[in-house]
Order: C-alpha cells, then structure tokens, then sequence
C-alpha cells in the first residue's frame, strides 16, 4: 500500500467473498469477462483515455484488497496515469484462423486471475479484426462489482470515448457510502426480523441434490461451459406467458426452468438460487459496486400443473422474497437448520439488455459497441445458467457444469436436454408439463 492510498470498509457481501478468494489464490473463481464488438474507426489512445476516466470515476474499480480471509485489508488506489490496454492485431488472416484465436483469447481472459493486491480489479484487452472492427475483451472482479455493474462501466466506457470524460453523467454517491449504509440496516430490527422469516421459510425444505456420476475432487476451474441460442419466438413467449402474473421475462424464464427440472429429475420441490439487487436505493443507479444477492426460491411444481400455473407460483414467491431481500445469501446460509438446503444446486441469472454494453446512438462518424459475450468464472454450485438478453431482441442460455459432478457428456445432455425443454414449454404453456414434454 502506498502513502497516497486511503483505507476503506468492504460490504458483508465483499468480505464474505473474500473469503472464497484468498483461500484460493490463482483460482479465478470470481470474475465476470465480458466481449464486445467495435465498429468504426477506433482511436486507442481515447479508448485508453476513457478507460482512465471510467476507473477514475467509479472508486470500487481502484480497489485494492490484501491480507488473510478474515482480516481484509481494502484500500482505495490513485487512477492510473496510462491503464493497460494491450492490442493484439488479426488482420490479414483466414476466417477460421481468426475464430480460433478470438475463442483462445476469450478463455485466456476469462481464467487469468485477476489479484486484488496487485492488479487493477478491470483488465481490457483489445484485438484488431479489421482497421475498422475491433473485439474488446473487458474482465472484471466480481468482488467489486456485479454483473448490473460491469454493464454500467462499459456504458460509461462508450460515453467517455464518445464525449471525452464523465463529467456529464449523474451524479451518484460512492459504493463506499452504500457500505456505511449496509452496516447501519444490518444492525435493525428489520433486518434481524427478515432473516427469522428464511428460517422459517426454509426449516421444512428437504435437499435434492443434483446427481451426475463423476462425483470426485476438483477445482472451481474444472468446469465446462455450454452456449445454448433461445428460439427467435422465445422473448415473445416469456412476455405472453409472464403477462397474465404481472411478471417479468426473468420470472417467466426461472418458472420454465422449474418445471423442466420437475420432468428431468422427479424432483417436485426444487431450491433454486435467484439473482436479486437486493435494497439497492435508487441514488446508487450510477455506482459500479458489489450489490446483487442470491436468494433461495422455493418452487413446487406437479406434473399436472401447467407452466403458467408454475408462473403464477413464482412469482407469488419471487414478491415473498423480494420483501425479505435485506440479507445477503451468506447470513442465511449462517443461519439456516440445513446448510444443504439453502446451498441448494442451480443458480439462475438474467442479463437484460441494459447491461450489455452503451445505449446511445453514436454520430456517423462515431464507433459502435456491440455485446458479443458473456462468461462469468466457473461457480462453486454444479449448475450455473445464464439467460442473457440483447438489445435486438436475441436470447441465449448460457450454462455450466461441474465435471465433480457431472462428466461432459452427461453435463452436457442436462443442459442442453433441460433447455430444450424449456423452449417446449414456452411455446406450449398452456397443457400440463407432463403433456407437454411428451
């Protein structure tokens, strides 16, 4: 730590990740890398430039975090003078060549640890395609920001190249004063009441692990990654079948994935974890910061239900937890009679379309950012599903295994079975899953 660096507290939620990062040193078991297309004549030194405005601006991304598991260190860094941005020129080769390498690249970003005490938590990579289409390859500690937030950095990254700094953005506090505020809830009646109420709500739930045959040891890097493209009628079937539960496409999407997982495996009251942003107040809508939650959702589902029927049980749930959303995934896990059950095995998660990269239309002259793809670092739960959406309507699934649970092939047919599944349902949403999925 140098004299100019200032100390500062870490959220419940960032020392409890901590925790799983200095105990696995070199294990890039947090991190979120995200790829993105640029169109137009790029200027790497403004890109540069913006990257530099973009850590300036947003302090989590100048954290520096150092010492054992349960003592963290975390202090605040001056900005780069020249943040790295190396270049890697394509030009010139075959397509398949190129495509090749760009995947090599991307897995290389993707499982390069990124070391709080000695690293800038954002590593950018740039590769030439063309003198006018570049592919920018952004990855980012999920320590100090969340998904939500890494699509608000590359937001504020095309902004600042567009318009030469952040000094036309709101204005929103530090994530350091939404930790001072964190501190203060946590120690209220409310928040001790909230989590009474998990307990309860989880007491009677039995564990149903997801089963594969390679039980064993291995590391949160021995996983394999699936890409799964959603039918073009999928966006339109979520909508129409989230409509009649005032619900959201994500509801739609966890409620299908429920029932599927009912016909896959048998299982009738399956724990799935959810992505929520949890008390994020409306001032920090432009603070990149670690604020998203997991939370347990309880979701029973019989053979004769339909998939709007599990819809309209979900989202019934999903308002249940919403209200009770003030702990973090760590305390109930603390908390709860059975470890097992609020560990659960799936974890579900929406990217929507506002945090795929910058949303305003740039002049003719002007470069475009376009999202080309999203990893997140192999999760410590079996199964991990990403639904990702994007600005022109496309969808995706992106899904991950743990080969000591799973062997590939067998990972492999449970995902893309599970998802297919999905797709079935979503189009015929109004027989019974049974029916449906015969």
């Amino acid at each position: 730590m140098s004299p100019a660096e200032i100390q500062v507290p870490l959220s419940a939620k960032q020392r409890y990740s901590w925790l799983e990062v200095a105990a696995n040193p070199g294990i890039p078991s947090r991190q979120i890398s995200a790829s993105y297309t640029v169109h137009g004549p790029l200027d790497l030194d403004r890109l540069q430039g913006a990257l530099r405005a973009v850590i300036t601006h947003h302090d989590q991304l100048r954290l520096r975090v150092t010492g054992p598991p349960d003592a963290p260190v975390a202090t605040l860094r001056e900005p780069p003078s020249s943040p790295p941005l190396p270049l890697i020129d394509l030009t010139g080769l075959d397509g398949p060549t190129t495509a090749e390498l760009i995947a090599m690249y991307g897995e290389r970003e993707a499982s390069t640890y990124l070391d709080l005490g000695r690293d800038w938590p954002v590593r950018a990579l740039l590769l030439r395609l063309s003198p006018t289409e570049h592919l920018l390859m952004l990855t980012v500690h999920h320590l100090v920001a969340d998904g939500w937030s890494a699509g608000l950095a590359v937001r504020h990254l095309g902004h600042a190249y567009r318009t030469g700094g952040l000094a036309d953005v709101p204005s929103s506090p530090p994530y350091t004063a939404y930790v001072e505020a964190e501190a203060q809830r946590r120690s209220t009646a409310q928040h001790q009441s909230e989590l009474r109420w998990w307990v309860e709500a989880l007491h009677d739930v039995s564990p149903a692990p997801l089963l594969g045959s390679a039980i064993g040891p291995a590391t949160t890097l021995d996983t394999i990654e699936r890409h799964h493209p959603a039918p073009r009628s999928f966006r339109a079937d979520l909508r129409r079948i989230a409509r009649p539960a005032r619900a959201s496409t994500y509801v739609a999407a966890v409620a299908l994935l429920a029932a599927a997982l009912r016909h896959r495996t048998g299982v009738a009251r399956r724990v799935l974890l959810v992505s929520h942003l949890g008390p994020r107040l409306p001032d920090y809508e432009h603070t990149v910061g670690l604020f998203s939650n997991r939370l347990p959702l309880v979701v029973p589902v019989a053979s004769e239900h339909s998939a709007i029927d599990v819809v309209h049980t979900v989202q019934a749930r999903m308002l249940d937890l919403i209200e009770h959303s003030s702990p973090a995934y760590f305390e109930l896990l603390e908390a709860a009679e059975d470890r097992n059950v609020v560990s659960a095995q799936i974890t579900v998660q929406h990217v929507p379309p506002e945090s795929a990269g910058p949303s305003e239309k740039p002049r003719p002259d002007e470069i475009t950012f376009r999202f080309q793809r999203y990893r997140i670092a192999a999760s410590a739960l079996p199964l991990h599903l990403l639904l990702m959406e994007e600005p022109d309507g496309r969808m995706w699934w992106g899904g991950e295994f743990r080969t000591d649970v799973f062997r590939p092939a067998e990972g492999a047919a449970l995902v893309h079975g599970v998802l297919d599944d999905v797709a079935t349902l979503a189009e015929r949403s109004g027989d019974p899953i049974a029916k449906a999925l015969t």
